[in-house]
């Protein structure tokens, strides 16, 4: 059950952290097909997430539906803040992966 559960986040945590240096290291000669296939593993990954974040309702209750407010609320302030910056240079929009809601990460 729950071991199962977290061991099914780990590659999805990787998969997160990966995506966000490859997302990071683009520049803005980067081509149309480029910028597509890292949208295409982002999309794949929050469709990853949401499966996770289902699961753990099983296991945590109450404690990810707190959290995901309190995501949410810090992604809108992050988005904000990009957005206002005249000099902000990212080839892509900002685009807010959540965080898992991993035991370690409700405390």
């Amino acid at each position: 059950g729950t071991v199962t559960w977290l061991a099914q986040g780990l590659p999805t945590e990787e998969s997160a952290i990966h995506i966000m240096k490859d997302k990071r290291s683009l520049k803005l000669t980067t081509t149309n097909i480029q910028k597509l296939v890292v949208f295409r593993r982002m999309d794949r990954l929050c469709s990853d997430i949401s499966k996770f974040i289902d699961t753990a309702t099983a296991y945590m209750g109450s404690a990810i539906e707190d959290h995901d407010n309190t995501t949410a609320d810090e992604a809108e302030s992050e988005w904000e803040e990009q957005n206002d910056d005249p000099h902000s240079d990212l080839p892509l929009p900002f685009i807010h992966i959540p965080a898992l809601p991993l035991p370690s990460s409700l405390c």
